[in-house]
This record gives structure tokens, sequence and C-alpha cells, in this order.
């Protein structure tokens, strides 16, 4: 779900939420990861993404997550 070779770790930080998504009653977020091509975007669920990097800025939020 991280970019390939890199665990959950605060050298990996988020650059923005790009959409969200619901899949089977999970909330979901697609990751920008800072410093990452767009390739390396990962769906992630949303509380995972709390628990690991706690709740990002508004400033993060896309239009359409907002």
């Amino acid at each position: 779900m991280l970019p390939v070779g890199i665990g959950p770790c605060t050298s990996c930080q988020i650059d923005k939420i790009v959409d969200t998504r619901s899949r089977r009653g999970i909330t979901e977020d697609l990751v920008q990861w800072k410093g990452w091509d767009s390739f390396y975007n990962s769906w992630l669920p949303r509380l995972y993404i709390q628990e690991k990097y706690g709740n990002p800025p508004k400033s993060l939020l896309c239009n359409a997550v907002q």
C-alpha cells in the first residue's frame, strides 16, 4: 500500500489526499506521498491514516474530499 520498499515510518509523509472512496463500507483516501511521483499514490483506509499519521490538515485535502 505504500511505495515499494517503504514501510510505515516517519520518512514517508503524506503530501495530500487526492480523492476518497468507500469500499465494502470502509472509507479510503487516495494518498499522494511527499517526494514521490503520482504513480505511487496509494488507497489507504482512513482509520489507518489517522492511526499512523494523525489527521491530515484540511489544507491537504482536495476539494472533492472537503
